[in-house]
């Protein structure tokens, strides 16, 4: 059912002309508390699944912090897309938000971090939402970018137990 609702929102976008939809998820389950801690099993297999669930989703582009857990999330979604995901330091919002916007016509995905997600759905006008919790590694926010006016956004789960 989520695949048919993101193939629904890509098709929707082309129909409506330059709209952007930008799937924003948080890093999958790492291996411990380090400041640039790698990805656990579990994680590894999140990271899979999120490819999977977005198979269909067209993303042209793909943005990571510069910690290697957001790297490894997106990567096997990257190599299956073919598409180099962008580094932007974790701390530089208003140029993550920049780069977003300028992807005009474009599906991306954000890999971040469950604290400042916040901060880009808010910054791309998209309303506010919650921090991540640690142990909530499953929601994704989509948001929809036309005309250079982001649409309220929603919220879903993807790949749960």
């Amino acid at each position: 059912m989520l695949r048919l609702w993101i193939i629904w929102m890509v098709l929707a976008g082309a129909m409506f002309g330059q709209a952007t939809t930008v799937f924003i998820v948080r890093h999958a389950e790492k291996l411990s508390e380090a400041p640039d801690a790698l990805l656990s099993d579990k994680g590894k297999a999140r990271a899979e699944c999120l490819a999977r669930t977005l198979a269909d989703a067209n993303i042209g582009a793909i943005y990571v912090s510069e910690l290697q857990r957001t790297q490894q999330t997106a990567a096997p979604i990257a190599q299956a897309r073919g598409v180099k995901p962008q580094v932007v330091p974790v701390h530089e919002t208003a140029a993550l938000v920049s780069d977003i916007k300028a992807e005009r016509g474009h599906n991306v995905l954000v890999v971040n971090h469950g604290n400042t997600i916040p901060e880009i759905v808010r910054q791309l006008g998209a309303g506010e939402v919650q921090p991540m919790p640690s142990p909530e590694y499953d929601r994704m926010i989509v948001v929809e970018i036309n005309g250079g006016k982001a649409e309220p956004q929603i919220t879903l789960h993807y790949c749960l137990e």
